[in-house]
């Protein structure tokens, strides 16, 4: 697929340049961590009042939001809020001096570019074929010198950890196994894997901590600003769970009076039974397509479903609306994120030339009369796939 024009995929292909993705899906993801040089123009750019405004858009200060973290343990938000319960500035200031590390949630949201950064990463695991449960996430994370935020854990999920400003000292421990479930709680320096790998991140590097690693992360005579990307893939629980969900027999109770000696046949008469019916590849295609209704189109500047085009208009993707063309047995179908277009067979070709095509002329539209080249421009900024462009 092409993305002509599309400045933010050289920031998301700059993650992984130095291997090339395909080698990095193959040889790194969710096996060892991994470390490079990556492009990023907004590398430099993150300064004390860009994440004052971050900080300020919070508004009232929802856990999911922001907190402000130590040595793993965080303050309450009635210590950096004022009388109204909005985020007090001058507060949070007094905490970073204090040692505490501001952690900013769903940057994806709040900062275009990030979100951008997010939206093409997630178009690079549909085009190598690793599955997502959920839209990538971000977090940035502000750690005054000396410091350390979180304890030693591990997450649930891939990391992709992009360094903005300063230094940071990582350390990497083997991942004992793939997790199910978020680590709950403390664990014991003694009881931490072994060491496997300390790396000192600096502005313009990227580090990539496989989900089940064990890591973390210290400051050294500077303060430090680095990005996360979260990223959820597709587990064999999660697609188990999802099959099981789709059971309705299983929605029945355990018997009155049930003990644990009749769990055999229990299992033999009722529960086998329905295993055997099982659909994965339907849970499967459900996962998918959840995963797509959750992502959200970007915001792309201007209404311009209210232009006419014209035949000498310029058409451009609307940005991160990442347009698949599907076959199905009654027709072919046009997913990006926001919405469909769908269309009979002989239609593929046209469907083809809008997927891999992000920027083209009104009259390049491969239809016959420029009546139906401008109509099917219309349907196309109508649905929210493209816009007109000078």
């Amino acid at each position: 697929m092409k993305r002509q024009g599309q400045k933010i995929e050289a920031e998301c292909l700059g993650l992984i340049e130095a291997l090339g993705s395909e080698t990095f899906f193959n040889s790194f993801w969710e096996k060892k961590s991994f470390s490079a040089p990556f492009c990023s123009s907004f590398v430099g750019d993150v300064n004390a009042i860009a994440i004052e405004q971050l900080i300020a858009s919070v508004g009232v200060p929802d856990p999911n939001w922001i907190q402000l973290v130590k040595d793993g343990k965080g303050l309450t938000h009635n210590a950096f809020t004022n009388s109204e319960g909005f985020v007090d500035l001058l507060a949070i200031r007094q905490a970073f001096e204090e040692g505490y590390t501001v952690q900013l949630s769903k940057i994806q949201i709040r900062h275009a570019q990030v979100g951008q950064l997010c939206r093409e990463f997630e178009g690079t695991c549909i085009d190598q074929k690793i599955d997502l449960t959920r839209p990538i996430g971000s977090h940035l994370y502000i750690t005054p010198p000396h410091r350390r935020g979180l304890l030693p854990h591990y997450d649930d999920h891939n990391v992709l950890v992009l360094q903005l400003a300063g230094v940071k000292h990582w350390r990497l421990y083997s991942a004992p196994s793939k997790p199910i479930a978020r680590q709950i709680g403390e664990v014991r320096e003694e009881c931490l894997p072994p060491l496997t790998d300390e790396i000192e991140l600096r502005a313009g590097h990227v580090l990539y901590v496989p989900r089940g690693c064990y890591h973390e992360a210290s400051t050294g005579a500077e303060q430090s600003t680095h990005l996360t990307l979260d990223i959820y893939s597709l587990t064999l629980f999660d697609l188990l769970q999802e099959a099981l969900r789709r059971l309705p027999s299983l929605g029945a109770s355990v018997p009155h009076g049930f003990s644990e000696i009749e769990t055999g046949a229990l299992v033999k008469e009722q529960i086998a039974p329905s295993l055997a019916r099982l659909d994965f590849s339907a849970a499967l295609t459900a996962i998918r397509r959840e995963f797509v209704s959750n992502l959200y189109p970007l915001p792309s500047g201007g209404l311009s479903s209210l232009v006419k085009p014209t035949i000498n208009s310029m058409l451009h993707h609307r940005s991160g609306v990442l347009p698949r063309v599907r076959y199905q047995k009654e027709g072919v179908i046009l997913n990006f994120i926001g919405g469909s277009i769908t269309a009979d067979l002989p239609a593929a070709d046209l469907l083809n030339f809008v997927a891999s095509n992000t920027v083209f002329s009104v009259s390049a539209i491969p239809l016959g009369p420029d009546s139906e080249k401008l109509e099917f421009a219309y349907t196309l900024v109508d649905a929210g796939l493209a816009e007109i462009r000078p």
